[in-house]
C-alpha cells in the first residue's frame, strides 16, 4: 500500500504571518482622533511620533496624517507611546500595548483658541493701519493659512489657532510695514477654547524723524548752486510720490512728518532737458533715520542708518531681514562664535565687542548692547540662530558694518 504525502510550500506558510523586513510580526494600530466632544476631529495639518517601549528616539513619524481614523501598522509585541501635534503643536498623548495583529487608540484633541491682535505705535496708543501681521510656531514649520492686514484700528482679523499646552509651545506674530520692516512679538499662548485679545506695541513711532537727503557729485564733495537746479523726491514702497524738496546750497533736501516704512529717494537735475534723475536711494526708516546720502549716478543703496539702539527683549524684538543683503552673512553664526558666546554665557563675562567682530569677520566702529544681548539668547534657546543672523543683517543695513 502506497502512502502519498502531500508538502505545503513553506513559503506559501510564510504568507499566512504577516512580517515586518526584520522577520517580525506586525499589527495594525487605529488612531481615532477625536474633539473635546466626541466628535472625529479634521485631520489636515496634523501630526504624529510613535515611540516604542521606553525609548527616546521615535520609531516612526508621521509628518502628515491622510485620514481620520489614521491606521499604521507596527511590530506586535511592544508598547507604544503615540504623540499627536496639531499645526505643529503639542496636542495630547497616549499609550497602547500592541499584543495582537489589531489594536485601537483614541485621543482627544483640544479645542482651538482665538486672539485678536492690536498693533500700535511705540506711544502705546496710535494705531499701526496696513500692516501685514503673519502667525507662525515658534519653531517655524507652521504658519497660519493667511495674513491678516491691519484696519484703521490697528486691529487684525481673529485667528484660530491650536491650544499651547504644552510650555515649549508658543507662536510669533510678525508684524511687517512694507517688505523689509518687521517685528517679532512672542510668545504668544493660546488657551483652549478662550477668545484672547493682544496689544502689539511696535518700537517704532508714529513719525519718524526729521530727514536729510545729502547729494554727492563724487565720493566725498556735495553738489553745490553752480552744479545746477536739484530736487529730491520722496516715494513710498507703492511708487506714490509723497514729498519733494528742493536742495540748498549746502547740497541737502528736508523731509519730515512721514511715517516709518520703505521709500525711495530721487535726486532729479532739473536743468537737465529730460529732467534726469542724478541718483536713486533706497531707504529703511525704522522711525530713527537722519541722513541718507545720494550720489550721482547711483541707482540704489539700501540704507537704515539709526543714531539709537533699537530696544530689544527676548519676549518681543525687532528684527530687519532685506533679501538684498549678502547670503554669505547666513554663516556669520559660525560653531567658534556660538563656542565663544557659550564660554561667555557660563562665565557670566561681558562679551568683547572685539572678539565678536573677530569671530564674525567684520570691520565695525561699534556693536548695538542689543545684539551682544541676542548672541547670549542663542544659547539660551530664546532665539534661533536665524534670529542672530537677522540682527548681524540689521547691522549691515545700519552701515554699522561694513
Amino acid at each position: 500500500m502506497k502512502t502519498e504525502i502531500k508538502l505545503i510550500p513553506v513559503f506559501v506558510l510564510i504568507l499566512l504571518i504577516p512580517l515586518t523586513s526584520y522577520g517580525q510580526q506586525v499589527g495594525t494600530l487605529e488612531i481615532d482622533l477625536k474633539s473635546v466632544g466626541g466628535e472625529m476631529t479634521d485631520y489636515h495639518g496634523m501630526a504624529m511620533k510613535i515611540y516604542q517601549n521606553n525609548q527616546q528616539i521615535p520609531f516612526k513619524i508621521i509628518n502628515s496624517l491622510s485620514g481620520n481614523p489614521y491606521k499604521v501598522s507596527l511590530p506586535i509585541g511592544y508598547q507604544y507611546k503615540v504623540e499627536v501635534y496639531a499645526s505643529s503643536m503639542y496636542a495630547n498623548v497616549g499609550y497602547v500595548d500592541l499584543q495582537d495583529s489589531n489594536g485601537n487608540l483614541n485621543l482627544i484633541i483640544p479645542n482651538p483658541g482665538s486672539v485678536l491682535f492690536t498693533t500700535v505705535y511705540n506711544d502705546g496708543i496710535t494705531p499701526i493701519t496696513n500692516a501685514t501681521v503673519i502667525v507662525k510656531s515658534s519653531n517655524g514649520t507652521y504658519e497660519y493659512w493667511t495674513p491678516s492686514m491691519t484696519n484703521d484700528d490697528g486691529k487684525t482679523i481673529r485667528f484660530w489657532l491650536q491650544p499651547t499646552i504644552s510650555n515649549d509651545d508658543h507662536y510669533i506674530a510678525n508684524v511687517s510695514i512694507g517688505n523689509n520692516l518687521s517685528y517679532n512679538y512672542y510668545p504668544v499662548n493660546i488657551l483652549q477654547g478662550a477668545s484672547n485679545d493682544i496689544k502689539i506695541i511696535t518700537p517704532w513711532p508714529d513719525v519718524a524723524s526729521p530727514l536729510v537727503a545729502s547729494v554727492y557729485k563724487s565720493s566725498s564733495q556735495k553738489i553745490s548752486k553752480s552744479d545746477g537746479n536739484f530736487v529730491v523726491q520722496l516715494y513710498d514702497s507703492n511708487k506714490n510720490k509723497i514729498a519733494e524738496s528742493k536742495v540748498n546750497v549746502l547740497g541737502e533736501a528736508s523731509f519730515s512728518n512721514f511715517k516709518v516704512g520703505s521709500y525711495v529717494l530721487r535726486a532729479i537735475d532739473l536743468n537737465d532737458d529730460n529732467n534726469g534723475v542724478w541718483g536713486v536711494a533706497n531707504i529703511i526708516d525704522d522711525g530713527k533715520l537722519a541722513t541718507v546720502k545720494i550720489f550721482k549716478n547711483q541707482t540704489s543703496n539700501n540704507v537704515l542708518n539709526t543714531t539709537q539702539d533699537i530696544s530689544s527683549s527676548h519676549e518681543a524684538y525687532a528684527v530687519t531681514d532685506p533679501d538684498s543683503i549678502s547670503q554669505s552673512l547666513q554663516t556669520v553664526v559660525s560653531p567658534e562664535l556660538l563656542f565663544d558666546i557659550k564660554e561667555w554665557n557660563s562665565n557670566s563675562a561681558t562679551i568683547s565687542d572685539q572678539k565678536l567682530l573677530s569671530d564674525i569677520g567684520i570691520k565695525a566702529n561699534y556693536i548695538p548692547s542689543w545684539v551682544t544681548n541676542t548672541a547670549k539668547w542663542v544659547i539660551d534657546g530664546k532665539i534661533t540662530e536665524q534670529d542672530f543672523v537677522n540682527a548681524i543683517k540689521y547691522m549691515h543695513r545700519s552701515g554699522i558694518i561694513k
